[in-house]
């Protein structure tokens, strides 16, 4: 399994990948909701944020590589609970697009 880094909410690259290899969701936030860690899991890899990587932030993009078909989930672990979105399908050059909202996570836009 690989760990990435999205070093920037802007870059949606990953070095030796093309982006129809790349899985990108940005999720946004509509309040901080004491985030301690956000992670993307993807089939063979996982890309996670910190809590100072998250605050003040309106939105996050998180990343990780995906060669054909295969399944995330995505899990945003506060002080006192965790929220996972459920498994779903995914395919290199997807972009969902998900709102953490008080009690879940809600997929917004799909492709």
């Amino acid at each position: 399994m690989s760990l990435f880094s999205c070093s920037s909410d802007t870059d949606e690259s990953i070095p030796g990948y093309q982006p129809h290899e790349i899985i990108v969701v940005t999720l946004n936030l509509e309040a901080n909701q004491n985030i301690e860690k956000i992670v993307l899991q993807a089939e063979s890899s996982k890309d996670s944020l910190l809590k100072p990587e998250i605050t003040n932030k309106a939105s996050v993009k998180l990343k990780c590589p995906q060669n054909g078909e295969g399944t995330y989930s995505l899990c945003v672990y506060r002080t006192n609970d965790t929220l996972c979105s459920p498994e779903s399908y995914i395919e290199g050059g997807y972009r969902p697009k998900l709102v953490l909202k008080r009690n879940m996570i809600e997929v917004v836009e799909w492709h």
